[in-house]
């Protein structure tokens, strides 16, 4: 459960609704981080409230032959979910509304060619407390095609 003061911005459904049409779409996976208290998020002047990321690894010769190990070399493409303060919730799905899913379709658009490539790649929409504002950030180190 999640701390009292905090909760989810979004949900499944939404996230669902609102990617629906990007090209990675089937390969997306949705976790929730639970780990903030509202002590946490009220000390921080900025923290991740959204983050995607893709990912592909090279194995070694150390790599398992197992069925989770051989998966982790597959290109991964994630939606992690942190807690927000339960009153700033509001004004995160306005934000959404307003710019973010754009952003976020966009930048899911944008990266669909580098899917199978070696590296990783993320965009995270950060809560900044002492600007009552959002803010993304992007890195890529992708390799290049050979």
């Amino acid at each position: 459960p999640l701390a009292k003061g905090t909760s989810y911005p979004v949900g499944a459904e939404l996230l669902s609704r609102e990617l629906s049409g990007v090209p990675q779409y089937e390969a997306l996976e949705i976790g929730f981080y639970g780990g903030k208290n509202q002590a946490f998020l009220l000390s921080q002047t900025s923290f991740p409230v959204l983050r995607f990321e893709y990912q592909k690894i090279q194995g070694s010769y150390s790599t398992s032959n197992c069925s989770w190990s051989q998966s982790r070399l597959e290109p991964n493409w994630k939606i992690t979910v942190y807690p927000i303060l339960s009153s700033n919730r509001r004004m995160f799905r306005d934000y959404l509304a307003a710019s973010g899913w754009n952003l976020i379709r966009t930048w899911l658009n944008d990266e669909w060619p580098n899917n199978g490539r070696l590296g990783a790649a993320s965009l995270v929409i950060s809560a900044c407390r002492t600007e009552n504002e959002f803010k993304h950030e992007t890195k890529s180190d992708i390799m290049p095609k050979q």
